[in-house]
C-alpha cells in the first residue's frame, strides 16, 4: 500500500508508489495497438499484475509521463553543470 492506495504492481511482492493525483473526470481515447502488444498485455491481466487492459495502458502513460520529466531534470542539470564548467574556466584564464 502506498499511502493508502495500492501501488503500480512492480512484481508479486513488490509496488512502485507513484504520488499522481486521483483524478475524478476520465477521458477515454481510442488506442490502436499491435496485436502482439495485445497479448502481452492480456497476460499481465491473466497473471492478476494488472486488473484490466485500461489499468495496463494507465501504467504505462504514468511511466512515460515520469520518464520524460526526469530526462529532461536529467538534461538541464547536464547543461547547468557544462555552464557552470565554461564559467569557471573563464575565470581561470582571466
Amino acid at each position: 500500500m502506498c499511502g493508502g492506495r495500492s501501488g503500480i504492481p512492480f512484481n508479486k511482492n513488490i509496488y512502485i508508489c507513484i504520488n499522481m493525483p486521483k483524478v475524478k473526470d476520465r477521458l477515454s481515447i481510442p488506442v490502436s495497438l499491435p496485436m502482439g502488444l495485445v497479448h502481452e498485455i492480456d497476460e499481465l491481466v491473466e497473471q492478476k499484475l494488472f486488473g484490466s487492459r485500461s489499468e495496463v495502458l494507465r501504467y504505462g502513460a504514468r511511466l512515460a509521463v515520469i520518464y520524460h520529466r526526469r530526462l529532461h531534470e536529467r538534461a538541464e542539470q547536464y547543461a547547468l553543470g557544462e555552464v557552470e564548467e565554461g564559467l569557471e574556466r573563464g575565470r581561470k584564464i582571466s
